[in-house]
């Protein structure tokens, strides 16, 4: 059983820049480790901490968002982005609303991309059907701390929205 807490957070919004992705293949598990690598080398991540840097909710944090499913969660957005707390919105970026939600918060120790890649798969091959828990009507969001994500004592969350069955 994965080891997790339950948070409430209210309503924040987030900032970011978005790629649609298919689970089919697998092709998510390469494409979005390559949008981080676009992301850290063209700007984007830079500029996101300093949104970070006003953060209340995920203090210092860059985000992984996974949003606007289709189907059975066959396909979505992945948001590279951080909590949003101004009015500026550089090009390339959208701003999206997350509503106030209960969330079943997965601590993840390890190197990225594969340490995320693991808590997620243990989230999916059976939490839900465990948990006294269903999925919540919010994004589910990857929390990258500050740090080197390239090390094995790296932590990092995985934040799923809940309601109870």
């Amino acid at each position: 059983m994965l080891d997790y807490r339950i948070e409430a957070c209210p309503a924040f919004q987030l900032i970011g820049k978005p790629l649609r992705v298919s689970i089919k293949s697998g092709e998510n598990l390469t494409r979005i480790p390559q949008f981080w690598q676009v992301c850290l080398s063209d700007g984007t991540h830079d500029r996101l901490l300093e949104f970070a840097a006003q953060s209340v909710v995920f203090p210092r944090s860059t985000l992984g968002v996974c949003m606007d499913f289709e189907g059975n969660m066959e396909a979505f957005t992945y948001l590279i982005g951080s909590e949003h707390t101004s009015d500026e919105v550089p090009g390339g970026m959208v701003v999206r609303a997350v509503p106030a939600s209960t969330w079943a918060v997965f601590r993840c120790v390890g190197a990225m991309p594969e340490a995320i890649q693991n808590v997620w798969s243990e989230i999916m091959s059976g939490f839900f059907e465990t948990a006294p828990y269903r999925h919540g009507e919010a994004p589910d969001i990857e929390v990258y701390p500050p740090g080197n994500a390239m090390q094995a004592d790296y932590i990092s969350e995985v934040w799923v929205p809940v309601k109870s069955k």
